[in-house]
Order: structure tokens, then sequence, then C-alpha cells
């Protein structure tokens, strides 16, 4: 069963990459991501890519676990549906859409969030680190990263590449293995703290909120 954030993560990107180009208001993060995936979405058409397969792709890569942010937008680029300055500012909207629908759900005051969001980011960036391979790269993704920086994205990242060698030696695959289980524990264990601290600071019904969208045990 997939992580009910990762379900939220798939809709959130792929659906509104498909709707219609409307006239927003520019101030609004969601409303300017949505004019700029439509523009991407335009121009894939322009380069005879079929939006829809490629979105299966995308989401067959997350669910197998070699899905790379940081490579799908390099491919974007160099096939020109991309360019740098707009990929830039998808990943700073995109962060900012994801903390105003949580905000949003968690009916929270401006003197809330304040002591709220950089808890939430914090738990994200631990559920990012912490998940599995076929999670990581949604969770990057939603975060606005478009790689992953962290132990165990790294130790992942050495893992796969051993893995997929057929003369990687049964020595390196066993380090490899125990390096990326070492940094595992390690990011299970941040998570944790994580969101106890953030459990600390909201009420009932915010917790339980976030509890239901994955956030929180």
């Amino acid at each position: 069963m997939r992580h009910p954030l990762i379900l939220f993560v798939l809709g959130f990107l792929v659906t509104s990459t498909f709707a219609q180009t409307q006239q927003t208001n520019p101030a609004d993060p969601q409303e300017e991501l949505q004019q700029l995936r439509g523009q991407v979405f335009q121009n894939m058409l322009a380069k005879g890519i079929n939006p829809q397969d490629f979105f299966q792709q995308m989401r067959q890569q997350m669910e197998d676990g070699t899905f790379d942010p940081a490579q799908l937008q390099k491919s974007l680029i160099e096939k020109g549906v991309l360019d740098q300055a707009t990929a830039d500012r998808m990943q700073v909207l995109t962060q900012s859409s994801t903390f105003q629908r949580i905000r949003h759900q968690l009916n929270a005051t401006d003197d809330e969030w304040k002591v709220i969001q950089p808890k939430v980011l914090k738990v994200l960036n631990a559920l990012a680190e912490s998940a599995p391979p076929a999670q990581a790269g949604g969770m990057r993704l939603m975060l606005g990263a478009m790689g992953g920086s962290g132990a165990v994205s790294k130790a992942m990242k050495d893992l796969r590449t051993a893995v997929n060698d057929p003369k990687t030696s049964p020595q390196t695959l066993e380090l490899r293995l125990r390096v990326w289980r070492s940094a595992h524990e390690k990011a299970q264990s941040d998570l944790s703290a994580a969101q106890k601290d953030l459990a600390s600071v909201l009420t009932a019904r915010q917790e339980a909120t976030l509890s239901m969208m994955g956030l929180l045990p």
C-alpha cells in the first residue's frame, strides 16, 4: 500500500499538470505553479513527447525506487521542455504550495504557523530521507528538492550501482548493504525525534490531521 503522503504527491504533481491553464493570480503559489506546469505540458506536446507516457514512466520509476528528480529535471532541460530559471521557480513554488496546503488542512493561525512550519519542514525532510526508495523521490519532488543529498540517499545510490553491476563482489555488496542499513536506522531515529517535536506544538485536531496525512504516526 502506498504511503498516504505519496498519494498526495502523485495527485498534486500529476493531475494538476494535465489541468487546463486558466487565468490566475500570480501571487498565489499554487496558481502560478499550475501556470508553469501548463507551459511544460504544452512544451512536451510541441517536442513530440506524449505526456501520458511520460508520467506513466515517472510513476513506474517511483514505484520501483529508481526515480531521480535531478535526472528528471536534467532530461527535461536537455529536451528543451524546461529551462533552468523555470525549473528553479517551480522548485520554490512546489515547496510553497505544499506548505500552503498543509497549513490549510491544519487551519493554523499566523502565530501557530510560525511555530509549526519549521517543524513540519523538518519532518518532511526526515520522511524523505527515511522513506523506502519507492517513496523518497516523490517526497523530494513535493519538497521542491531535486536530489537526495543525505546519507541514506547516497548509500542507496551506491547500493543500487553495486547491485546493477554483475561484476560487483559479494563483499562489496555486503558492505554497501550495511552502510545503507546503518544510515536508514539513523534516519528513522531522526524522523521519530522530529515527529515528537512537531506533535508537541499541535492541538489534538491538528495532530490527528497530520497523522491521517502520513506526517505523524
